[in-house]
Order: structure tokens, then C-alpha cells, then sequence
């Protein structure tokens, strides 16, 4: 589309400081792709959120990103997610207790990590409505795939290879598009 066409270059040819969303000028569905591929765009830093989540920004990697942090947690459904989303994620909701987000058949995530150094990633997992495998990656898978239950949360561990991300993103591919959302729940 338009905007993953020409995005890199009014990053690169046009004197952009900042990329603002006001979120409460979007509707849902609106939020989840603009956000997610905002986040997914190289040469922007990591997305900042105010407190009340309305506004998420971004700075452009030409003005510097300073020292952020590696990412140490993301809790998906909370309000200041929206920092990490990509692409493939449906609205927040209360999913068997904890708020969380579905992912679609293919999502992404936008993590920050140390060059050079391996991780262990935790995370907790309830496949919709029968057992699927969910496969990590970056520009190609490094983990083989596994088998989320249907039955209940669970929490799973899997590593991230040094250099993985080289651009930041964590792609997630599963065996099913099913979800609450896509069957109109």
C-alpha cells in the first residue's frame, strides 16, 4: 500500500522530527494497523506513550533514540502496549482472566535488545478453541514451532539467538487464523 511504499522515504528525504497517533481520533481497528506498522517502520526509535495512552509518538533515528533500555517485559492488553505492538494484533480484551491481545495468523512485536547477546523469552499462552503451534522469529524462524494448549494459560520458554532482531522485531506465526474476533464473538 501507499504508506509501506513510500514511508522509508519521507523518513530519509523530508526533515521529519516526530510521528504523533492520537489515538482517540482513530477508530479500533484503525489503532492496531497504524500503530503496529508505525512500530514496525525502520529509522523511527521505539514509540513513547503518555500516561493516559491518547498519544503515542515516535522520534525519528536521525535525532537520536538515546539509550533505551532493553526490553524487560510486555504485557500485551495493557493500556501502554501500544508501545510494542506490530502488525496482527486484535483489540485488548479480557481473554479467561488476564487482559491480553489475540494474535493473528502472523504478528509482530518490537522489542529492544543488547547487540550481541542471547535472551530468554517467557511467555504465556491460551490457544483459541483447540491446540495450536506458534513458530518465533525474525527474518527467519530460529525456534521450532510449538504447541500452545486450548485448555487454560500456560507459560512457555523459548531463546533468542544473539542478533536475532537485527531490526527490532519478534515475528510470531501460528497454525490457525481462528479468533474470537474473526468469527464475529
Amino acid at each position: 500500500h501507499f504508506a509501506d511504499r513510500n514511508a522509508s522515504s519521507y523518513l530519509h528525504d523530508w526533515p521529519l522530527g516526530y510521528v504523533i497517533a492520537h489515538r482517540d481520533w482513530m477508530r479500533s481497528d484503525q489503532q492496531n494497523a497504524w500503530i503496529g506498522w508505525l512500530n514496525e517502520q525502520p529509522g523511527l526509535c521505539p514509540a513513547q506513550i503518555t500516561p493516559d495512552t491518547a498519544l503515542v509518538w515516535w522520534r525519528s533515528q536521525a535525532l537520536g533514540c538515546g539509550d533505551s533500555p532493553p526490553t524487560a517485559q510486555i504485557d500485551l492488553g495493557a493500556p501502554a502496549d501500544w508501545t510494542h505492538i506490530g502488525r496482527g494484533w486484535y483489540d485488548p480484551e479480557n481473554i479467561g482472566g488476564p487482559d491480553g491481545r489475540w494474535a493473528g495468523e502472523q504478528a509482530s512485536l518490537r522489542v529492544m535488545l543488547e547487540p550481541g547477546r542471547a535472551y530468554v523469552l517467557t511467555f504465556s499462552a491460551l490457544a483459541f478453541g483447540e491446540r495450536r503451534t506458534v513458530t518465533f522469529g525474525g527474518t527467519a524462524p530460529f525456534a521450532d514451532p510449538i504447541a500452545l494448549s486450548a485448555d487454560d494459560w500456560h507459560d512457555y520458554t523459548i531463546t533468542l539467538p544473539a542478533d536475532a532482531l537485527a531490526d527490532g522485531l519478534l515475528m510470531l506465526q501460528h497454525n490457525g487464523a481462528q479468533s474470537p474476533a474473526a468469527l464475529g464473538l
